[in-house]
């Protein structure tokens, strides 16, 4: 039978690939290519060395994958852009006024109680997560007030009774989820006859933009509640997401794997000789490995600073990278000496003060408030102690916008904008504290704008569930994941995830994936795992 992979000692430059027989030599190599970097910088020393695998991207996905590579005595290299790991998992702390860790990319282990894997990653750290008790959710319509108490629990129903539809009658793929939602048999609009209850509920219902990423609109009906994700408790680590991850890529480092910031990749090259290696070029150097494993966001991926890739992808897997939507979700965090809102409610949702909204058309504002009233926004307290009575309480109120409102807000984005800070306090102020009598509220310390849109090395929050369309299904994702190059190039993060896409949860199951299969791929290479 002809051999498929590679002989078991191959020489590139004065380095072996790692087999059965040799590892031990490439490992004291490396060692001594270590202690050759104390008296010169690693980015120097880099360059003449080979690995088993090179890791573009310290988000969760390559942070896990890193881990279990590592741990089975492989070299690893892991690339980041950044100048920090993560990726969109980005903790803000130590800012003015502000003393409570905010996670301002993911945010919570959903399902926390119900299978999340990142519930073990946390447990087996010794970090702690805490799953906030629930507490009722206020749902404010344009004057202050509360709309009818029937219309949370209509949408509940709406989107339930979509998933259903959509199992049992397979709805055409050019109808979108509005069609559905909105229409007037609707479960949404279920015991509201008063025309301006109906009118909030299709704003309440606008609201779905900000977990979906993308407009009612745009989400195509066909595939909705596709998805089995994990849902029910929500967990969140003390300290963050991003001191999480910080952690994974930690132990990884401890096994041995080797990680460089700043490092933007430019191309990404197989060498269809006998050796069969592939190379990775970035703004520091050229680095060579038996194996390479992309966990660059899809935002990037589509973009024209997207790494070029060689040989050329293939024509169906280009296809998938640019049908595939990268939804638009931002998070504005404005601090507080002290909590000013009601302590009774968990959450609250601003309906739009503007009576044209329908949920897009936002384009272009002319101010911020142009933009936080045209648009549903939920708004999270975050707060250091239980009451604003305590002399040392911190608290925050954090906004979470999505679709066009969230590209829009970008464009008023000045880092920690006085303007920006000003102009949502004032309109919180109006929306919750509405009437002469309310108590007072102390002027806010601080604001802070997610930029995921614009930002290079995300370009779009994550990705959204399948859009209108009669190419686009879920097979998209496992398309996005599926391993090219006979093997040597493995594709993670939550895009590639069909069942979990948009969440921690998807990048950490595609990086235990690829962390496996590359283990499985790499023992085949060097003998131990052949015969299997």
């Amino acid at each position: 039978m002809r051999r498929l992979y590679p002989p078991r000692e191959m020489r590139l430059g004065n380095l072996m690939w790692p087999t059965a027989t040799n590892f031990k030599r490439v490992r004291y190599q490396l060692r001594d290519i270590d202690e050759q970097s104390r008296s010169g910088s690693f980015e120097d020393k880099v360059k003449v060395m080979s690995f088993n695998t090179i890791i573009i991207g310290a988000g969760w996905a390559g942070a896990v994958a890193a881990r279990r590579l590592s741990a089975a005595g492989r070299s690893v290299l892991v690339l980041e852009a950044r100048d920090r790991v993560g990726g969109r998992a980005f903790t803000l702390a130590d800012q003015p006024g502000q003393s409570i860790p905010v996670d301002l990319g993911c945010s919570a282990i959903h399902g926390y109680n119900e299978g999340n894997p990142v519930r073990e990653i946390a447990a087996r750290l010794g970090v702690k997560v805490t799953v906030a008790a629930p507490k009722p959710q206020a749902i404010l319509a344009p004057n202050g007030g509360q709309v009818d108490e029937r219309l949370g629990g209509n949408l509940r129903r709406a989107t339930n009774a979509a998933r259903d539809h959509a199992r049992e009658m397979l709805p055409d793929t050019r109808i979108a989820l509005s069609s559905y939602l909105l229409n007037s048999t609707s479960p949404l609009f279920e015991g509201l006859a008063d025309p301006t209850q109906q009118k909030y509920a299709v704003q309440l219902a606008n609201m779905l933009q900000i977990p979906l990423g993308a407009s009612l609109d745009e989400v195509g009906m066909r595939w909705y509640g596709f998805e089995d994700n994990f849902a029910g408790s929500d967990g969140a680590p003390e300290g963050g997401f991003q001191q999480l991850v910080t952690k994974v890529i930690a132990e990884a480092q401890q096994a041995g794997a080797k990680l460089q910031l700043g490092e933007v990749v430019s191309s990404v090259v197989l060498d269809e000789s006998q050796s069969g290696s592939v190379q990775v070029s970035t703004n520091k150097g050229t680095y060579t490995a038996q194996t390479v494993l992309c966990t660059i966001p899809l935002g990037v991926l589509q973009s024209p600073t997207s790494p070029t890739f060689l040989p050329a992808l293939p024509a169906r897997r280009v296809s998938v990278i640019a049908r595939t939507k990268v939804g638009a979700l931002n998070k504005l965090v404005v601090s507080y000496p002290t909590a000013w809102w009601p302590q009774d409610r968990g959450s609250f949702v601003l309906l739009p003060e503007d009576p044209s909204d329908s949920g897009t058309g936002i384009l272009p504002p002319a101010a911020i408030s142009d933009v936080l009233k045209r648009t549903t926004i939920l708004v999270l307290p975050i707060s250091s102690a239980p009451s604003s009575n305590s002399s040392d309480s911190k608290a925050m109120l954090m906004l979470l916008i999505g679709g066009d409102a969230a590209i829009a807000l970008e464009g008023f984005n000045a880092g920690n904008s006085t303007d920006l800070r000003d102009a949502t306090h004032a309109y919180l102020l109006k929306r919750l504290l509405p009437t002469p009598t309310s108590p007072s509220a102390p002027a806010p310390t601080h604001a802070f704008l997610t930029t995921w849109s614009s930002d290079p090395y995300s370009l779009g929050a994550t990705t959204t569930p399948v859009p209108i369309g009669d190419s686009v299904s879920p097979l998209d994702f496992a398309e996005l994941g599926k391993p090219l190059w006979g093997g040597r190039l493995g594709w993670a993060g939550e895009h590639t995830s069909v069942h979990h896409r948009g969440s921690i949860a998807g990048a950490v199951e595609s990086g235990v994936r690829e962390g496996e299969r590359l283990q499985r791929l790499l023992s085949v290479w060097d003998g131990e795992g052949e015969g299997r």
